[in-house]
């Protein structure tokens, strides 16, 4: 430190820590400084200042717009940010952008500037081949989805689609899927064309307006075998419901004003090939009706009946006069037939037809029918066309028949309409049928069912049916028994067929007819297979002596004698099936189990026992069993397959208790079988148990005729 006099002429300090200052001033660092205070006034040497600076930590505040900020400092999440000038960026609350989506509350308009030249207002390129370009969401707004107002529009289109389509696809320009859920009154469209004309088309001008056009051009050379279908509009309206007035017109076409002589409702143009109209059947789309016009204005309307039959019949239906008026004065009905101006039927080129007149008129020829003509003539049958006026009621489709006195008449109740013989009669047990042979041979007469149906037979056809039908509840006709013979084999001389006899059986619910008796017969092996019933719980009953040359397979029940003496308590003991009186212990015993040489089951047991002596209580009886190749001396190697319990009291001495049991099966051939009893608490002492075992044995799968060794269930 120096001195002047009283005055620090210099001072110099050091200090090896840090140096406070009090009471500074606030104030601006010169230009090119690098000291400063931090917070507590401390002396801090400021970072350089470089070529950049870290806006996080060496910036604060707001940066104006006019230095490269938005002059703000926060902005709303996903906000699109927006300003003019030098005034701060805006964060539009309204107009935002997240992940893709872009959000506008209000009107978004967009503006091209005069000056901007050869650029759309709008373009948008799609990129994702599975996804919408524009999608609409405006399920909240009654007013128009999109409005477009042009007044300038000269040779573009409103809207102009140029599409281009390659491979198997089903695209269409247009799409729309609309559904109406209202349901009070409703007045709806689907596109609705209003077009105004205001102009006054001038001297020499011409306006054309056409509501719709479609061009369709396939200019390709199409594959002979390929078919290409085209229609210019395809109208498909269904009503589901009638109820109410439901009313559907698919075209409804309405001209006003003009010049009358130069209007047309409709205007259709096909080749000469070609129908101009063709209106189908809703019965069949076979069924038609055609108009064509073709050269020089030759029109031919044609009905055309699905099948090729001869019902389609042309009818005119007229509340008026039917006018025909030709330009000739002719109207042909036929190839040589005409009728002439004056309404006379000329035939070829004779003159106007006359009784008389007519060429190769021959007067023996003709005769008065009301008249008796049997002196002078003879009318052969072949000529008997119409009986009317003879006696005959005329009823479609009655046989003529001798009434008695040489008058012919036609029966009321014996008709035939050329597919069905109708004999009707109300007395009791009426009609009959006899078909009789009065030859002293041994020959009965025939009656034959053909089905002669001009091919080669094949499998199950029908050789015929006879019916048995009757009234139900309801008076419908139902079959209540039939009798049917089918083809079963149909190979030149090894021909076979099956006949059953059929009679209608129900579940409860519905009903058919199912098979009584069904004989079929062998292609190869000159024999008759015979089916009887049907159903497992069809029983069936013979009255007589059943006698069977062969074996007898199917289900069989056996019965077992196998009364035996116990002491019933808790344990659970084995009743023998054969060979001892005595319960058993062990289930093995060999007068315990039985080897079933086929599947099979029980059916029940029945039981009495001598005196019950005990409290009563619960007795179970159980049937096990177990597969070949197992020796079986533990219980646990078997099979308990069902059981059945029925209570027991002290006072049910010689009570018979059945036991019957619900499983279709119980066990398989090569398996043994055996029951076990078991009281739940001590009933008996040493007593008589009388017990019958009813077995049913399906030998249908009896081992086979083959000796064979088997160590599992075949």
């Amino acid at each position: 430190m120096k001195f002047i006099g009283q005055h620090i002429f210099d001072f110099i300090a050091r200090f090896r820590n840090d140096v406070y200052l009090e009471d500074i001033s606030t104030g601006t660092i010169a230009s090119g400084g690098n000291l400063g205070l931090d917070s507590n006034n401390k002396i801090v040497k400021a970072a350089e200042v470089g070529s950049s600076v870290d806006l996080t930590s060496e910036v604060t505040g707001v940066l104006p717009v006019a230095n490269g900020g938005t002059g703000a400092s926060t902005f709303a999440d996903n906000s699109i940010l927006t300003g003019t000038g030098t005034s701060a960026i805006t964060a539009e609350s309204g107009f935002t952008y997240n992940n893709g989506t872009i959000t506008n509350i209000g009107t978004l308009t967009l503006i091209q500037l005069d000056n901007v030249t050869n650029a759309d207002v709008l373009s948008i390129s799609n990129f994702d081949a599975d996804k919408k370009v524009i999608d609409i969401e405006a399920s909240n707004t009654t007013e128009d989805i999109i409005d477009i107002n042009s007044s300038t529009l000269t040779t573009g289109s409103i809207i102009n689609c140029d599409i281009t389509q390659s491979g198997i696809n089903t695209a269409g320009l247009l799409d729309y899927n609309i559904t109406n859920a209202e349901t009070a009154t409703s007045i709806c469209y689907f596109e609705n064309i209003d077009f105004n004309k205001t102009g006054v088309t001038s001297d020499g001008s011409a306006f054309i307006f056409n509501g719709i056009i479609i061009d369709y051009d396939d200019t390709a050379t199409n594959h002979a075998n390929s078919t290409t279908s085209a229609s210019g509009i395809n109208i498909n309206l269904d009503n589901s419901s009638d109820q109410g007035t439901v009313s559907q017109t698919g075209i409804d076409i309405t001209l006003s004003g003009g010049d009358a002589a130069n209007t047309s409702g409709l205007v259709i143009r096909t080749p000469n090939s070609a129908s101009d109209i063709k209106v189908k059947s809703s019965a069949s789309g076979n069924d038609i009706f055609t108009l064509d016009t073709k050269t020089d204005g030759e029109t031919t309307l044609t009905t055309i009946e699905d099948g090729g039959g001869s019902t389609a019949h042309f009818n005119v239906v007229a509340d008026g006069d039917i006018v025909l008026d030709s330009a000739t004065d002719v109207i042909k009905t036929g190839s040589t037939t005409f009728v002439n101006n004056s309404g006379v039927i000329q035939v070829a080129t004779q003159g106007t037809i006359d009784h008389d007149s007519l060429a190769n008129f021959v007067a023996a020829e003709h005769y008065r029918w009301d008249t008796d003509i049997s002196g002078t003539a003879t009318i052969h049958t072949n000529n008997i066309t119409d009986l009317h006026g003879a006696g005959v009621s005329g009823v479609a489709g009655g046989l003529l028949t001798d009434v008695g006195n040489g008058q012919i008449g036609s029966r009321l109740d014996f008709t035939w309409d050329g597919d069905t013989l109708d004999l009707i009669s109300s007395s009791s047990g009426k009609p009959t049928v006899n078909i009789k042979n009065t030859n002293s041979n041994a020959k009965g007469p025939t009656l034959f069912l053909i089905n002669d149906k001009g091919a080669a037979g094949a499998l199950n056809d029908e050789a015929g049916n006879i019916l048995f039908r009757s009234d139900n509840a309801s008076q419908t006709l139902v079959d209540y028994g039939k009798i049917n013979a089918s083809a079963i084999s149909t190979i030149a001389g090894d021909e076979a067929g099956s006949i059953s006899l059929q009679a209608r059986t129900s579940d409860g619910s519905s009903s058919a007819p199912r098979n009584v008796i069904t004989g079929t017969g062998s292609a190869s092996d000159n024999d008759v297979d015979v089916e009887i019933g049907y159903g497992s719980t069809s029983m069936t009953t013979i009255a007589g002596d059943l006698t069977v040359t062969g074996s007898i397979t199917g289900k069989q029940y056996q019965v077992f004698q196998t009364n035996f003496v116990d002491d019933l308590n808790t344990s659970e003991v084995f009743i023998p099936l054969h060979g001892t009186t005595f319960e058993q212990s062990t289930v093995y015993q060999d007068d315990v189990a039985i080897l079933a040489p086929c599947d099979g089951r029980i059916v029940s047991l029945d039981l009495s026992i001598l005196s019950v002596t005990g409290t009563g209580g619960d007795l179970t009886i159980t049937i096990y069993t177990i597969g070949p190749n197992e020796s079986g001396t533990s219980l646990s190697d078997w099979t308990s397959e069902e059981t059945e319990t029925i209570n027991v009291s002290s006072l049910d001495d010689n009570h018979v208790f059945h036991f019957a049991f619900s499983n279709a099966k119980h066990f398989e051939s090569t398996e043994k079988f055996a029951l076990s009893i078991q009281a739940s608490a001590d009933m008996t002492g040493n007593t008589l148990m009388y017990a019958t075992a009813v077995v049913e044995f399906d030998f249908s799968t009896l081992l086979g005729s083959t000796s064979a060794e088997f160590d599992s269930v075949p």
